[in-house]
């Protein structure tokens, strides 16, 4: 628990500067998006009431990066996969300290079938 507390306070922190700077992108605000990516993760992972906050800040504060990086004018678009790839894993990797461990693996198996 203190290890996804500091995971994700870390996070806030790295993302609190450009979360104002960020704009809608073709799929929609970053909160939508983090809600429906946190819906679909209840529905398949049957996630409890405590656990469904968590997913969704992790989700939120990812999603918010993922958002700033994309608009990153200043990035390749080689980098730009580079840093959201890198998201992607650390989400993982907080995810694992939330979910149990059928969940991950349940989540890891329904990721490798995309």
């Amino acid at each position: 628990m203190k290890l996804f507390k500091m995971l994700l306070l870390s996070l806030v922190l790295a993302n609190f500067g450009s979360i104002s700077a960020q704009e809608v992108d073709e799929k929609g605000l970053p909160e939508e998006r983090a809600k429906l990516q946190t819906k679909n993760m209840t529905e398949l992972l049957d996630l409890t009431g405590e656990q469904i906050p968590k997913v969704y800040e992790l989700n939120l504060i990812v999603t918010n990066k993922i958002n700033v990086i994309k608009n990153d004018t200043s990035m390749s678009s080689e980098k730009k996969n580079e840093f959201i790839d890198g998201n992607h894993k650390d989400r993982m990797y907080a995810l694992k300290s939330i979910l149990t461990e059928e969940q991950y693996d349940k989540l890891q198996q329904a990721k490798a079938k995309k």
